[in-house]
């Protein structure tokens, strides 16, 4: 699975967002190298090409302004591996494939909820969709292109689910809600929700 994945990063089918390019990069060099945190400068220029999307390596440019757009990549990318310093090829791969999977281009992953008899959001239906992705939460009618309320990921106070339910608390230090939503998936969300906090703490 990881190689299919990276090689659809490395071809633009998957559009990765601009941000994640270092990042998915030094998971790559960490799998095969052990990492590159203390890689000399210019040592990675020359394989550069084979760790991000094609379509963001530099095209019709002067040659010299084509090798300062590699160095400043490669500093972006020596930058991430610090982070990753003593993480194993096996995590490193789950990571990889966990930031790819949540990217933009695979599309949000979404879910038919049913409103509690209370109905915290009076104007919506007692169906409506949740969907999670690399950038929070975001609550739709079904049926509907439109995005009723959206919760960014450092909205996001905690959520949790049982076999029957999904609970997400959002807001801040001063005023928060709790949301709670009548599901089979609850315990699909709460853990594809934990790997978007998880790997946006890691940006």
């Amino acid at each position: 699975a990881y190689g299919q994945v990276l090689k659809q990063v490395v071809e633009g089918r998957i559009n990765v967002r601009p941000h994640d390019i270092p990042k998915l990069a030094a998971l790559q060099l960490q799998i095969e190298k052990g990492g590159v945190a203390e890689a000399a400068k210019g040592s990675l220029v020359e394989e550069i090409q084979r760790l991000i999307p094609k379509d963001v390596m530099p095209q019709n440019v002067k040659s010299f302004r084509r090798i300062e757009m590699l160095e400043e990549m490669e500093t972006r990318i020596i930058a991430q591996s610090q982070k990753l310093i003593g993480m194993g090829a096996e995590l490193a791969r789950r990571w990889y494939l966990s930031c790819a999977e949540l990217a933009r281009s695979y599309g949000a992953q979404t879910y038919l909820v049913r409103q509690n008899p209370r109905r915290q959001i009076p104007h919506l239906p007692d169906v409506i969709k949740i969907g999670i992705d690399m950038e929070g939460v975001f609550i739709q009618q079904e049926g509907k292109h439109t995005i009723d309320r959206s919760y960014e990921v450092n909205d996001i106070i905690t959520w949790g689910f049982s076999p029957s339910t999904f609970a997400l608390v959002v807001g801040n230090g001063v005023k928060q809600d709790k949301l709670v939503f009548s599901t089979s998936s609850g315990a699909i969300m709460a853990e594809l929700l934990d790997k978007v906090i998880k790997l946006q703490a890691f940006v």
